[in-house]
């Protein structure tokens, strides 16, 4: 396994740099646990409780361990620097790239909540650091690192981009079928493109099984974009003309749904109110999610 860090600022600590001789993670390293945050209430009088879901916590108790080499201590020390110029807890988030025995890749956005720990006693000596780093992941779900984009386009004659099998003729609302590999909801990036009016995207999956929608109130011109972020916490809604980017918040329909790309196949469809141009399209993209590395 490989573990390979770049900062906020574009430094990387990558462990397929240096050999085992000059520096090797311990079995000390440990990528912590995603906590079960449940939600329950107790009535008055009765047994147990009465659960009513839950959350993830933030991913705790993250830390990795090395044991940094050099023929001399001068050359040790700079090592450690090397270390710490990559692992700062002055540049805030991260991203901790884990590339598994098995080929797999995952990535997560971490942060370091402390300066690195030079060990003393048998973790230090004229060749060698043992050298902690503690991590915390705020968001604690493992991702594959490859974006996976979808896109649909209609257009008034009658075809249906993407020319996915089966595909459908003379139909201005094409549908495809999403399959998500993680094991957890993902968030999405939804992009509508003009020229389309009141543009709306549906989904069915397990967690939405008699569907939902997302949808604009506006008339959205030829090489105009809204993007519709439906992360958690995250929502945003941004009308992109040109070089200007304003807040669109005031078009979204309030019935519809940030929603999410459920484990499993997900069925996308892309409508609209009345209008819709040659260029008209949408786009869906998400990064699948993993509860565990």
């Amino acid at each position: 396994m490989d573990v390979k860090f770049t900062s906020s600022r574009g430094i990387v600590w990558d462990d397929s740099l240096y050999v085992r001789a000059q520096a090797y993670r311990t079995k000390n390293t440990t990528f912590g646990k995603a906590p079960s945050r449940p939600l329950s209430v107790t009535a008055a009088g009765a047994d147990g409780d009465n659960y009513y879901g839950g959350t993830i916590g933030p991913r705790e108790d993250m830390l990795i361990e090395y044991v940094l080499r050099g023929a001399t201590r001068s050359d040790v020390d700079d090592f450690v620097e090397t270390l710490k110029s990559a692992f700062n807890p002055y540049d805030g988030v991260g991203t901790l790239l884990v590339t598994l025995d098995n080929g797999n890749v995952r990535a997560i956005p971490c942060t370091v909540v402390d300066e690195p720990e030079a060990l003393t006693g048998e973790g230090r000596g004229v060749t060698h650091q043992v050298v902690q780093i503690p991590l915390k992941a705020w968001e604690p779900f493992w991702l594959d690192p490859a974006l996976k984009t979808y896109s649909l386009a209609s257009f008034t004659g009658g075809m249906t981009l993407p020319i996915i099998c089966p595909m459908d003729f003379g139909t201005t609302n094409p549908s495809i079928t999403v399959v998500n590999n993680g094991n957890v909801p993902s968030p999405c990036v939804v992009t509508f493109t003009g020229a389309i009016t009141n543009p709306r995207v549906d989904i069915y999956n397990a967690k939405y099984p008699s569907g939902a929608y997302l949808k604009m109130l506006m008339d959205l011109g030829a090489g105009e974009y809204v993007r519709v972020d439906t992360a958690q916490g995250y929502h945003t809604v941004r009308h992109i003309a040109g070089t200007t980017d304003t807040n669109a918040y005031q078009y979204w329909d309030p019935a519809g749904e940030f929603f999410m790309i459920a484990p499993g196949s997900n069925t996308i469809s892309l409508t609209q109110s009345t209008t819709i141009g040659a260029t008209a399209a949408c786009s869906v993209e998400f990064w699948e999610r993993h509860i565990g590395v």
